[in-house]
């Protein structure tokens, strides 16, 4: 009984383990809230333990590359890009101070959320 208990809880934790996503941050797709401009920024965090940050659609602008998650906050990097948020629950609150410079026709101020995307 003790035997498959453990090889239960071990391939339970290797499933968790291959999904890529740490279990602070959910998978999915992020949508900032009150996007004021001709496109909606959005994030993508991919299971495999990569992202996509669409901020300019108009010119088919995004970042992608690599994500490292350290207590509540959350790195991306990738393009010679760094953003940097704080993770609370299915929102994720941008730092613009910690992050690179974005060029957008939509405004991403400090502290702009961005919520999971449910549908």
């Amino acid at each position: 009984m003790r035997k498959s208990s453990a090889l239960i809880f071990l391939i339970a934790l290797l499933m968790f383990a291959a999904t890529g996503c740490d279990a602070s941050v959910a998978c999915g797709e992020y949508v900032m809230v009150n996007a004021d401009g001709p496109v909606t920024p959005t994030i993508v965090i991919k299971s495999n333990g990569t992202f996509r940050f669409d901020y300019f659609l108009v010119s088919g602008k995004y970042v992608s590359g690599g994500y490292s998650v350290n207590g509540d906050t959350l790195t991306l990097s990738g393009g010679g890009k760094t953003f940097v948020f704080t993770v609370d629950g299915d929102v994720l609150e941008f730092n613009s101070y910690k992050s690179s410079e974005i060029n957008s026709l939509t405004e991403i101020p400090n502290s702009a959320q961005f919520v999971l995307d449910n549908d």
